[in-house]
């Protein structure tokens, strides 16, 4: 028995050790154990794992399924899941860049809400042109979360306020003061959420004709692709990104070594924001084009812990396998086409 555990730990050790591959070996790891515990779970409710594996491939669109409805196909199925995985891979690299300065920013949802709100209202219910328009809302929304992020790091380096209790605070002061004005100023009278923003801001281009198909064209992933590699490049290769690595590894000893604490807390904070901003908007101005008063989603949190399997390294919020654990919890939510 002995024998088998030092085995074992060898094995892992030979697997996970390196350095030099566990951008790619832990996570990829963690998706396997994820898979196989899923998969005891699911046999021992008396299921076939594979068929419920199998079922997840065919939403996402990696596999076909048995029929299709009018105009949808294997490639509409995956740019939906494309639609979908955007704001989850923003919110990922938000909690991402938090952790590597040491600050949990549990409070991505909140700045998603109060980002999607306000770029709402200043530019989804403008007469702007879809150039003007498209722009403006990437930049609105990811100002209004670098705000309320670097509050949250003031609050930390000024009074020591825990950057969790004030996040989650802030998160329900968005969401309460959103649907107090949603649901007194902008409410739709049928869907019971807010009015539908314009087609010339939204971020999704929603039923486009494209041969004999009608799909979802997210406009916001290969912006949310290029921003994963920005700030991979931005934490490996800049000053600004040692700075905050030192800072999560032992705020005394950056100290010491002279790094300015207060300051890359701040700014940890205000960028990690401004991804939760970018993530608010391909969701509320993209994905769904409205926003559910007194509800918010925590798909964030939850997309940002699992993504960080070791808070010093972005990869893993790159190469996340998402297909298996797709958008389920707003579905009381609905899209707007």
């Amino acid at each position: 028995m002995l024998e088998i555990k030092h085995r074992l730990k060898k094995m892992l050790v030979r697997l996970l050790g390196n350095e030099k591959y566990q951008g790619i070996t832990i996570p990829m790891s963690a998706i396997f154990l994820s898979l196989l515990a899923g998969a005891v779970i699911i046999l021992s409710l008396g299921k076939n794992p594979l068929s419920a594996y199998g079922n997840l491939l065919q939403g996402a669109g990696f596999l076909p399924k048995p029929s299709y409805a009018g105009y949808k196909n294997m490639l509409t199925d995956f740019t939906s899941y494309m639609n979908a995985w955007t704001p989850m891979l923003f919110a990922s690299l938000a909690v991402a860049v938090g952790m590597c300065a040491g600050l949990f920013n549990i409070g991505v949802s909140g700045q998603m809400l109060t980002s999607g709100f306000i770029t709402t209202l200043v530019i989804g219910y403008s007469s702007l042109p879809a150039a003007v328009a498209k722009p403006c809302v990437l930049i609105v929304g990811a100002v209004v979360g670098a705000l309320i992020g670097a509050l949250i790091g003031w609050l930390k380096y000024k009074f020591n306020i825990n950057e969790v209790v004030s996040s989650i605070m802030i998160n329900y002061t968005a969401q309460y003061v959103s649907s107090f004005f949603i649901n007194t100023y902008y409410i739709n009278p049928v869907s019971r959420q807010s009015q539908a923003v314009s087609k010339a801001s939204r971020l999704t281009l929603m039923d486009t004709p494209v041969g004999n198909l009608k799909m979802d064209i997210p406009l916001g992933i290969l912006l949310a692709v290029l921003t994963a590699v920005l700030v991979k490049f931005v934490l490996d290769r800049t000053v600004f990104g040692y700075e905050l690595k030192c800072v999560g590894l032992g705020r005394k000893a950056a100290m010491y070594a002279g790094v300015n604490v207060g300051k890359s807390m701040i700014m940890a904070m205000m960028f990690s924001g401004a991804l939760g901003g970018l993530a608010g908007v391909p969701y509320y101005l993209g994905y769904f084009g409205s926003i559910q008063g007194q509800y918010l989603h925590e798909f964030s949190i939850r997309s940002g812990i699992r993504d960080r399997i070791r808070y010093h390294r972005i990869d893993p919020a790159v190469f996340r396998l998402r297909c298996i654990y797709p958008l389920q919890s707003e579905s009381n939510e609905t899209r707007v086409k």
